[in-house]
């Protein structure tokens, strides 16, 4: 565990010649201590109180559970509120589950899936639970599995990822269970081959095999894995996105413990989908200490995807 507080920073940016710049950060406190913990730390911006700002949703492993921050304008946020029922809740996705036009949370849990559907005044309501057998780690994904219109739930579990087909309300029912061993510690939705189904990416930080893995979906709620690739120790969070401009995603491992180089230095791994369910060569670039988790975005404005990583033992944004 590192630091004594969990802090949301927020940078506004400036575009000026094609070149990106940032203002000093704010820092907002959100719990009370981080570092790596059983998956990914989960931050989502999102608007929690259809005001037309972006508010921040957070993940604190050895707080208080996830917590949300409204924006404030000018880019400061409020003091952070807890949200109700869900104290154990360690990763979160976010989806409009029931069709109201609001996006809504998941949560897992070391018991399961908890639906929080969104009020629209910032507050989230508990309304319903699916039992899931526990995976070491704790991650879940939102995403539509089987093409019918309707998000569904995947989140890893004793055997593998198990999905939960939603019926378009907020309600799931068990779905199929797609085998995969490993220390499953982040998921994330992916087009890995183009043929219009969904497929996932996931972070296996199994001590021995340190790898993503990617399964391609079949169209029915499961998944088959189709390749691996190597990346650095502690995978706690992983990102899709198409990097190269081929039209396939690739992937970005968040590496929390693994150091390369010389001097030694805290890395990601980037990953170059092959466009058929599989991963090219690794290829590692330095962080600050102890990278926790990531976002891929256009931050300077020239059609392609940057990476910004979040690392804790450096207090700075990559």
């Amino acid at each position: 565990m590192r630091g004594s507080s969990l802090l949301v920073a927020t940078m506004l940016a400036a575009a000026s010649g094609g070149a990106i710049t940032f203002a000093a950060a704010e820092q907002f406190p959100t719990g009370s201590s981080i570092g790596p913990g059983p998956g990914a730390v989960t931050t989502i911006a999102m608007d929690v109180d259809t005001d037309g700002d972006i508010d921040v949703v957070t993940t604190d492993w050895f707080g208080n559970g996830p917590l949300v921050l409204r924006n404030a304008g000018a880019g400061a946020f409020g003091p952070a509120a807890p949200i109700a029922g869900a104290d154990d809740v360690g990763a979160l996705a976010a989806g409009d589950v029931n069709g109201d036009g609001r996006p809504d949370l998941v949560g897992r849990d070391g018991n399961g899936v908890v639906i929080l559907t969104a009020n629209g005044d910032g507050t989230f309501t508990p309304r319903s639970r699916v039992a899931v057998s526990a995976n070491a780690q704790q991650s879940v994904a939102v995403v539509d599995t089987n093409g019918d219109g309707k998000l569904d739930v995947v989140t890893p579990q004793s055997l593998g990822l198990q999905s939960l087909l939603g019926a378009g309300d907020g309600t799931f029912t068990a779905g199929p269970v797609s085998p995969l061993v490993g220390l499953l510690a982040d998921i994330k939705p992916a087009n890995l081959d183009g043929d219009g189904l969904a497929d996932v990416i996931v972070a296996d930080a199994t001590p021995l095999t340190q790898r993503v893995v990617a399964l391609r979906g079949t169209g029915d709620g499961a998944f088959i894995e189709s390749g691996s690739g190597p990346v650095g120790y502690g995978p706690e969070g992983v990102l899709a996105g198409d990097l190269d401009g081929d039209g396939h995603d690739d992937a970005v491992s968040v590496d929390s413990f693994s150091v390369f180089g010389s001097p030694p230095t805290f890395s990601i791994t980037v990953l170059r989908g092959d466009g058929r369910g599989g991963f090219g060569p690794p290829t590692k670039y330095a962080t600050g200490d102890g990278p926790v988790s990531g976002a891929l975005a256009d931050f300077n404005g020239d059609g392609r995807l940057d990476v910004a990583v979040s690392a804790v033992g450096a207090s700075v944004v990559t």
